[in-house]
């Protein structure tokens, strides 16, 4: 129960999600902890497990399921938005332009039920329905998964998703009472992640966030009415900074173009 908590506590907070995330396990499905149990025991004779060997070729570890790998690529898009949103409160000439990052930022908090995808009807049933959600229903089919409940008002929301382990690739649409109102992925490139959200409006609009990680920063796009295209996993690193407003964080640098068109270029301090 550890992972679930550590999710749901996260949301109560309202804090980073994947910090609460990264690196915890809890239980599965009895099938698949047997699977698991199974596979230690293989281990412990001195045997090589296929997560060993596929681990030893620098894939992707053959034991990550979605709810992993999504919850690293939280990890590490949290910690850069930490820094951006950082630097350019601390700054008097940019603190405003934090409010421009309130929506990516509680993306997080709207896909809970994602960090759920591949964990079992269990777990997805334990941990949601603590956080008040009803008639949790939970399906799994290869790389496919979906989740459906309904919120304390009686709103049903639906989430259904793709991974792709060996790349380590995670696309996701949201419904709400049928309608579309949300289609987000991440993908891992050479240089860390590249990812994207695109939200449907109450009036009818959409905005998107692009989104790039690396090791010393990463950059975020805001546009309006963009069109919805599909990542490849071969998005350069700036790739975000085709939208019209954009925040990128370099070190301890930071570089910009805000909504009403103005320039940033300014350094902060990480302490």
């Amino acid at each position: 129960m550890k992972r679930i908590m550590a999710i749901i506590l996260s949301v109560l907070l309202c804090t980073n999600l994947a910090g609460c995330l990264g690196g915890l396990k809890f239980p599965r499905d009895s099938k698949e902890t047997s699977a698991q149990s199974d596979q230690s025991s293989a281990t412990n004779k001195g045997e090589t497990t296929t997560s060993e060997k596929q681990t030893t070729q620098g894939q992707i570890d053959g034991d990550m399921t979605a709810s992993d790998g999504y919850s690293a690529y939280l990890d590490a898009k949290n910690e850069m938005l930490g820094y951006l949103m950082d630097g350019l409160g601390d700054n008097e000439e940019t603190f405003m332009a934090v409010m421009e990052l309130a929506g990516i930022t509680m993306m997080d908090l709207t896909m809970l039920p994602v960090s759920f995808f591949g964990l079992g009807q269990t777990a997805v049933g334990a941990g949601l329905a603590v956080l008040g959600m009803k008639d949790v229903k939970y399906e799994e089919n290869g790389n496919s998964y979906t989740v459906a409940y309904k919120n304390d008002e009686g709103e049903t929301f639906i989430f259904s998703g793709e991974y792709n382990r060996s790349a380590d690739a995670l696309s996701c649409k949201s419904q709400k009472n049928g309608q579309d109102f949300l289609y987000a992925e991440y993908q891992r490139t050479d240089y860390g992640y590249v990812g994207q959200y695109h939200i449907t409006e109450d009036d009818g609009g959409m905005i998107s966030y692009l989104i790039t990680v690396q090791d010393d920063g990463g950059v975020l796009g805001i546009a309006h009415d963009a069109s919805y295209k599909k990542l490849t996993g071969g998005e350069k690193s700036d790739y975000p900074k085709e939208c019209d407003v954009w925040y990128a964080v370099s070190g301890n640098n930071i570089t910009g173009v805000t909504e009403d068109g103005k320039e940033l270029d300014f350094t902060f301090s990480k302490d």
